[in-house]
């Protein structure tokens, strides 16, 4: 609809693309400074345990990058609040291989090949502690330093990361800020980026909202944004205004999410900037998506407003998303993993996701090109 046309392209203009600093590569590029769609448990939850990705070289450099370590940030937008300190006895080694992230497969030995490895990394690793704030994602708190620069060309072939943790198994929550690229459905990237079950304004009022990570958010396609309002005992609440949005972090000069406590929404913020507002008197509130590849990356931010029209009240959703926009395609995968706790006992074989799966990763370095 040319209406939706127009906002989407109102959120477009305000919306910023930082370059890629010389420093470091995001795996994936477009995520540097958004939350990922999903969580990775593999590789630091666990101890006894094997994890490799593979990484299309298309998406580190064109001709050679020289890395001196790796980051991982933890995951904001899942159950997990806390995560405590632990240590890893963690062995590294890099390969440049033939292997793709579509032909990898569950065997070690076969997607590394012929390919000779270099270890970057054998000695006990610490993850910090670390408690979810907002705005998310997180800094890349879980730094690796590799133990001298390693050189890789992107002739010689993908990046394959061989991760061997070799103590006595155990698990400790420690999720890794994850993506999930969906290769049944094509579907934009959703997630939760906010959320309080405890809001709810001085008449005990309540709203959230819920946006399917299946099929949602394509180029051309639609976002279907459902909502479930909860009006206190003896109220109503009769309107839901679906709030759009080019950030998390912003509007203005205001910082987000902002407290709305003071003001008498208990447990209440304001999670997105929300210039644009459209109604609606059912659920789901659909927003059409325009087809052109111009809006393919971009990120829209969402949070509802419910209101008691005949009383003038409203209440914000106890949850904001984050739907970042996707070719009307299936994904071909710039990265791929297998993982298995105990990997002694699996025989040589771990497992892996249907989907393209893998953590956040920031490759460190220098003179990516």
């Amino acid at each position: 609809m040319k209406t939706h046309l127009t906002l989407l392209g109102t959120l477009f203009m305000f919306s910023t693309v930082s370059a890629q600093a010389m420093t470091h590569r995001v795996i994936p590029a477009s995520h540097e400074k958004l939350e990922g769609n999903s969580l990775s448990t593999y590789p630091l939850k666990y101890q006894d345990v094997r994890w490799q990705m593979v990484i299309d070289k298309s998406a580190i450099a064109k001709t050679q990058a020289f890395l001196s370590g790796m980051s991982f940030r933890p995951d904001g937008s899942g159950t997990t609040k806390f995560y405590p300190s632990k240590k890893l006895a963690l062995t590294i080694v890099l390969y440049e291989v033939a292997t793709t992230p579509k032909s990898m497969v569950k065997t070690w030995k076969t997607n590394i090949g012929t390919a000779k490895g270099t270890v970057v990394f054998k000695k006990t690793l610490v993850l910090p502690a670390f408690t979810v704030t907002y705005p998310l994602p997180a800094g890349f708190s879980v730094k690796i330093p590799f133990s001298s620069l390693y050189t890789y060309k992107t002739a010689k072939g993908n990046l394959l990361i061989d991760w061997q943790e070799t103590g006595t198994y155990s698990s400790v929550f420690w999720n890794a800020d994850g993506m999930s690229y969906n290769t049944r459905v094509p579907s934009g990237l959703v997630n939760k980026i906010w959320e309080n079950k405890a809001c709810m304004n001085r008449r005990s009022d309540q709203a959230y909202l819920s946006i399917s990570t299946s099929g949602n958010g394509v180029l051309g396609g639609s976002i279907l944004a459902k909502y479930t309002m909860k009006p206190s005992t003896g109220s109503k609440l009769d309107l839901m205004l679906l709030g759009l949005g080019s950030s998390n972090r912003l509007w203005g000069a205001t910082k987000l999410p902002l407290d709305l406590t003071p003001a008498g929404f208990n447990a209440c913020a304001l999670a997105v900037n929300l210039p644009i507002l459209i109604p609606g008197l059912k659920s789901p509130i659909s927003f059409s998506i325009p087809s052109s590849k111009a809006f393919s990356g971009l990120p829209i931010y969402f949070q509802g407003v419910a209101v008691d029209t005949t009383a003038a009240l409203f209440v914000l959703t106890y949850n904001a998303y984050q739907v970042v926009l996707r070719p009307n395609v299936l994904p071909t995968g710039m990265a791929q993993t297998v993982y298995a706790t105990k990997p002694s006992t699996r025989n040589g074989i771990g497992f892996m996701s249907p989907y393209f799966y893998f953590p956040v990763l920031r490759l460190d370095g220098k003179l990516f090109q």
